[in-house]
């Protein structure tokens, strides 16, 4: 039973990480602020959570073939198993 629970947490950890990469491309286009409008701290936390959310997206591109790595393993267990 073990088996069955990885392989479901596997695909469900594929799907989130498809959702989150989809919600990124939405809104990941680089933002202009006017700088009349917008005060000095919010230019520099802008500035400074982009670096940080393109680390996490990079991050996330990297575990999508390692989960698929795992995924067909366990699959070839299973089969070699049966």
């Amino acid at each position: 039973m073990y088996e069955d629970e990885a392989l479901a947490a596997m695909i469900e950890r594929l799907t989130e990480l498809d959702r989150v990469h989809s919600l990124n491309d939405q809104g990941g286009a680089p933002v202009t602020l006017q700088q009349d409008s917008v005060g000095c701290l919010p230019r520099i936390d802008s500035l400074q959570q982009q670096p940080m959310a393109q680390a996490e997206e990079r991050r996330r591109v990297m575990q999508r073939p390692r989960i698929r790595s795992a995924h067909v393993g366990c699959a070839r267990v299973e089969v070699a198993g049966a």
